[in-house]
């Protein structure tokens, strides 16, 4: 089992690190199939298959303790003990060896266009001059190649978390759905989709490479964390084409981060952040900003904090520029509500 990365810099070499070399069990292999022992590979942190924590893993108080084989797919579960200081952690940690498609043809990354190259943790994506690289983005195909506005072969799907309360849910799904019109000026219809999490829905779902899930924070009702301001995107990116293949959307921002953001800001502007909490309708328009702009991240922008600057500031007490233009290039600029109106102007 090799992990295999080309590299996108003008070195031409392909370096190949082994990972594990494994031994087959006779006594359960057959014919048809081969069986090998592969917890160790699972249980250790070679290379970049780390599970994110450097604190030393305790292999006696860990173990693989499920897999399941999907179409083109293992997904491979474990319990993961770490000591640290004389503290003992006990995480869950879901591999997935996942069958890679044909590569798809390349978009050449140039940085005037907002688009991650395919290695997001690269410093590429922080200079201002183009590198030997791809963009990051979806496969999308037109199934009537022909037409000016076609539905795509395979849409864009998004799977809400259950987690995600019922009455935050239109909101989320209005924030992902804002980018609608831009994929159809690129010619494609209905190129995002957005289902429930179901009943027959399980983990194995919800982990699997094949699944892009909306996800809610998990530490919303935490002390010490009523304030947390981080949401984000996790994308898993096929380096040879950079092809984003899964994009988990991550909400994590609290109520009060959001709230205490738009009170400083707008509360002279608008009634409803006169009152603490804020009510639902308002509630809901801040969590659709934030979704819109975290979807932005999932689809392979980049942030862009220089866009704001291309509007002047004049322009933001103008009602017609503003309802022509809006208040920001780009919800992905840093420019998250328009705060320069005066009670007076009536915006």
């Amino acid at each position: 089992l090799s992990g295999v990365t080309i590299p996108v810099d003008n070195d031409p070499d392909i370096e190949k690190s082994i990972m594990a070399v494994f031994q087959m069990i006779p006594e359960k292999s057959n014919s048809k199939m081969l069986y090998i022992d592969a917890t160790e590979l699972f249980l250790s942190n070679t290379g970049m298959w780390g599970a994110g924590s450097n604190a030393p893993l305790l292999k006696e108080l860990s173990s693989l303790y499920e897999y399941k084989l999907l179409e083109n797919e293992l997904i491979v579960k474990t319990k993961r003990a770490t000591g640290k200081e004389g503290k003992i952690h006990t995480h869950q940690v879901d591999y997935s060896l996942f069958v890679l498609p044909e590569p798809m043809k390349p978009r050449r990354f140039d940085y005037r266009m907002g688009f991650f190259c395919e290695d997001v943790k690269s410093p590429i994506n922080h200079m201002t001059k183009s590198a030997k690289a791809n963009i990051s983005r979806w496969r999308l195909e037109k199934k009537y190649p022909d037409r000016p506005l076609s539905i795509p072969i395979q849409s864009i799907n998004f799977t809400l978390s259950p987690e995600i309360p019922k009455k935050w849910r239109p909101y989320v799904r209005a924030g992902i759905l804002e980018w609608l019109p831009a994929f159809e000026a690129a010619g494609y219809k209905d190129a995002i989709t957005i289902s429930e999490f179901s009943a027959r829905d399980n983990d194995w779902n919800e982990n699997s490479v094949n699944r892009s899930m909306v996800r809610w924070g998990n530490k919303r009702s935490l002390r010490g964390f009523e304030d947390n301001s981080g949401s984000n995107a996790s994308t898993v990116i096929d380096l040879r084409s950079g092809e984003i293949l899964k994009s988990d959307i991550l909400i994590g921002s609290s109520y009060q981060s959001l709230s205490d953001e738009y009170f400083v800001r707008c509360a002279p502007l608008d009634p409803r952040a006169l009152q603490y909490p804020f009510p639902d309708d308002l509630m809901g328009e801040l969590v659709q900003s934030l979704v819109a702009h975290e979807a932005g991240h999932a689809f392979g922008m980049m942030d862009a904090n220089f866009g704001e600057y291309a509007y002047p500031f004049t322009k933001m007490r103008n009602p017609e520029w503003l309802k022509k233009m809006g208040h920001s290039p780009s919800i992905m600029s840093y420019a998250r509500h328009n705060y320069l109106p005066q009670p007076e102007d009536g915006l």
